[in-house]
């Protein structure tokens, strides 16, 4: 059974889109009155297709009208972050409607770094400083007149991840499947009273530094959500190290957090690992992978303990 069938609530992740031409770009961008030197694809994600223009701008174009919605919103919300926390974010200098793809083409200027690696020392210190960051802008709440069409379902994000282990069984170890149906299987709570803005994608990749300054791109995810879940993708890739710099950045911090991140990051590795088979992407697979064995391989884990002396409720 396709990924397809078996997530239909992910299943926009797949839909085809008209292919976008950097002449197509060229046409639309010289046709408003941009000049165009140099244009050349720079990325392009399941949302989004990405150029770089003149080497000093980002251009991106919607692929989807959804997401053409979800930018709108991103751009509002970045202008309440400039130049507040000391991190770098985009500030769209070009909005205009097109007729490529989701209708909507957007440009800011090229934030210039690395993205932070688990391989890098200095990682360790951005991730302190992007929690910092988040920190803050976590107090952004819907008292400040925020409108976002995202939330983040757990419930629904659950399901997701018990229909994705499914398609990935047959690719894992007897011992994966066996925490996986652990994890699935734990209680946490899926709905909690106060809900923040979070980024909601907080992969390594959209997290750059480079001598003097640290960026946080892509936030076309942007969801109200408890703040906790902007910290899955920096579990899953630097593991237990990033509690103590959580709690000492929040004051609300206590211990149902680190095992919240730790049962629901575990979650997102399922979907991960299912996306990567999905789309033949061998980084999803090895990070999904990596995590799983985070746990697997730390018997003084607090939630491998959880999980193998038969309690199977946080």
């Amino acid at each position: 059974m396709s990924i397809q069938k078996m997530i239909p609530l992910s299943k926009n992740l797949w839909d085809a889109v008209s292919n976008v031409t950097v002449d197509d770009v060229k046409e639309t961008l010289e046709a408003n009155g941009v000049p165009v030197k140099q244009l050349r694809i720079f990325n392009s994600g399941w949302d989004s297709f990405v150029y770089l223009l003149n080497e000093t701008q980002i251009v991106q174009i919607a692929k989807r009208k959804n997401v053409a919605v979800r930018i709108r919103e991103e751009i509002k919300f970045l202008k309440l972050l400039q130049g507040r926390f000391g991190v770098d974010v985009p500030m769209y200098n070009l909005v205009m409607e097109c007729n490529l793809a989701g209708g909507l083409l957007v440009s800011y200027t090229f934030i210039k770094g690395n993205a932070i690696s688990v391989h890098d020392s200095t990682s360790l210190k951005a991730i302190i400083e992007v929690v910092k960051f988040c920190s803050e802008f976590h107090k952004i709440s819907k008292k400040n007149d925020i409108n976002l069409s995202n939330s983040v379902d757990l419930k629904v994000f659950h399901q997701e991840a018990i229909e994705a282990q499914k398609v990935i069984s047959d690719h894992l170890s007897s011992a994966e499947n066996y925490l996986l149906d652990r994890v699935m299987n734990i209680n946490i709570k899926t709905s909690e009273p106060v809900k923040v803005c979070i980024h909601n994608d907080l992969r390594p990749a959209h997290i750059l530094q480079n001598d003097s300054q640290i960026g946080v791109i892509d936030w076309k995810d942007l969801a109200w959500a408890m703040p906790w879940l902007d910290f899955l993708w920096l579990w899953i890739y630097w593991g237990d190290s990033i509690y103590p710099i959580l709690s000492s950045c929040y004051q609300d911090w206590n211990s149902s957090w680190e095992k919240n991140i730790a049962v629901v990051g575990l979650w997102k590795c399922a979907l991960e690992y299912c996306y990567g088979l999905q789309t033949n992407d061998t980084e999803k697979i090895r990070i999904a992978k990596f995590a799983l064995n985070h746990v697997l391989t730390e018997p003084g884990h607090p939630i491998y303990r959880q999980f193998y002396s038969g309690n199977a409720c946080l």
